[in-house]
């Protein structure tokens, strides 16, 4: 069968025409997995995998090179409310993620219109995102994420908390994921570059100026972590 996604701990594999595949490795982070089932239309479960339904089914990477590095506002907004949700769900179940990457982010085109979400800004969806490299997950502790090993810091999508990290173990306050989802974000509406300031990433931006998901970016780009906020007004 086609592999869509694999890892260390799962993997996507398209079994037909509309029906795909997940796979978990282990019992770990299955709580997290019944989590992303919510918005997925579930065909057959078994122990460790189950089915589900979906027109099509991809990387946030693969997307992007099919839509030549640029998605439209409908998509990038849906990436927005799907990964903040994510990123709220896993602080209360006391997990966080340090760093993105393309790769780690899966889109879901659903088979038809059954399957229609409404979002919280009343957004009809027939697309969803979610994470899947769940083997990057750390703990969440008294607000801070734990970082016990060394942090790729030649990632694009990295806050500037993760860059000045020299010892460890140490820890970060939760928000810096905030800065990460905001640099992918910026990335989406058109390549952005390595260790770009605030104002360069604003300018990046003034398509989409004094929209919801140009605040909502905004929010996440501040300087002070705790001034940093999921919020889509």
């Amino acid at each position: 069968m086609p592999i869509v996604f694999k890892n260390s701990l799962c993997k996507i594999e398209k079994q037909s025409t509309d029906e795909f595949q997940l796979t978990l490795d282990g019992e770990k982070n299955k709580k997290y997995l019944q989590f992303v089932k919510k918005n997925l239309v579930i065909k057959q479960e078994k122990k460790n995998s189950f089915v589900f339904k979906a027109k099509n089914v991809e990387t946030l990477k693969s997307l992007l090179k099919q839509k030549k590095e640029k998605l439209s506002y409908y998509h990038c907004k849906l990436l927005f409310l799907d990964m903040a949700k994510t990123i709220e769900h896993l602080e209360n179940i006391d997990l966080g993620i340090i760093s993105l990457d393309l790769d780690d982010i899966i889109m879901v085109e659903f088979t038809d219109n059954k399957n229609i979400r409404s979002m919280s800004d009343d957004t009809k969806a027939v697309t969803y995102f979610f994470y899947l490299n769940i083997d990057k997950f750390v703990e969440l502790q008294n607000e801070s994420l734990v970082i016990n090993s060394p942090v790729n810091k030649s990632n694009l999508f990295i806050s500037p908390q993760v860059k000045q990290i020299k010892h460890f173990p140490t820890s970060i306050k939760k928000q810096s994921t905030y800065y990460c989802l905001a640099l992918l974000l910026c990335h989406c509406f058109g390549k952005i570059t390595k260790n770009m300031n605030y104002d360069k990433l604003i300018k990046h931006l003034e398509m989409i100026k004094e929209t919801k998901l140009y605040w909502a970016i905004l929010r996440c780009l501040e300087q002070n972590p705790e001034d940093r906020f999921l919020l889509f007004i």
